[in-house]
């Protein structure tokens, strides 16, 4: 009986030269019917050709002379980079309002602080403009819980996704409703970061 084979078993080459991986762990890039190369963080847009890159900034950038070979359209490295970047951020800021409301986040460094120290966190998110007593605070207890910081975005930006005013710590729990923030956070900074 031949193997059947899942969405989830399904492994793809990344085109930037980061190996064989599964799908879900990969960056999919489609052409768009403008001629141009765009992420598909979805998965869904039917196409006949897609490639799969590993979601970091270096793999991206490495990528873009094999994206334009493979679908026959020019690929600016720099380019492809910022537009995932934004994709990628824009769906990860929509994914905090809805683990807000689900429970899965603390708000607030007096609160996170205490989830740290519980155990309760599993990873932390700072606003870009923290003020540098905060910071160092948080990243202080974090550290000595083991769990990572990012700075991501702005206040105002994760205010706005928040739904709540002046928000520039966030702890996320190890809860289902939370997994989109915790695998658009570790690849947004990947992207950012990775050099």
């Amino acid at each position: 009986m031949p193997e059947r084979h899942t969405a989830a078993s399904k492994t793809f080459t990344c085109l930037g030269g980061g190996g064989t991986h599964p799908e879900a762990e990969l960056l999919r890039f489609v052409a768009g019917p403008d001629g141009n190369i765009h992420p598909d963080l979805t998965g869904k847009l039917k196409t006949p050709q897609q490639a799969y890159v590993l979601p970091k900034r270096h793999y991206v950038l490495a990528a873009a002379p094999a994206l334009a070979t493979l679908f026959g359209c020019p690929c600016d490295g720099g380019d492809l980079l910022a537009r995932t970047v934004a994709q990628v951020r824009k769906r990860w800021l929509g994914s905090l309002g809805l683990a807000r409301k689900s429970g899965a986040l603390s708000l607030g460094t007096d609160k996170v602080c205490d989830g740290l120290q519980a155990d309760d966190i599993v990873l932390v998110l700072l606003a870009r403009d923290t003020a540098a007593h905060t910071r160092e605070r948080v990243e202080r207890v974090a550290k000595a819980a083991g769990v990572p910081v990012y700075a991501l975005a702005g206040r105002d930006d994760m205010s706005a996704a928040l739904g709540q005013q002046n928000c520039a710590v966030v702890g996320v729990h190890d809860a289902p409703q939370a997994a989109t923030v915790r695998i658009g956070a570790k690849r947004l900074h990947e992207l950012e970061n990775d050099r």
